[in-house]
């Protein structure tokens, strides 16, 4: 579920899941995602982006900074 959100563009969410979901007839309804989303938590996020930017060796970057962003909506 995290992976479809992180990865959605700014399609409608009924274009969204075909893509996500390959085109597949058995794909799951915008009621569906909205129920499964609402299990999700902001720390689940918070804790995905911690561990991404664990990834990233501490070396300088760009005046001893990176440059990572992302938002997360609630």
């Amino acid at each position: 579920m995290m992976r479809l959100i992180i990865s959605m563009e700014s399609g409608s969410l009924n274009h969204e899941l075909l893509k996500f979901f390959e085109y597949d007839s058995s794909v799951p309804t915008g009621s569906a995602f909205y129920q499964q989303r609402s299990k999700l938590s902001v720390s689940a996020f918070r804790h995905l982006l911690k561990e991404f930017n664990l990834k990233f060796p501490l070396e300088k970057f760009r005046d001893n900074y990176y440059d990572i962003w992302a938002a997360v909506r609630s």
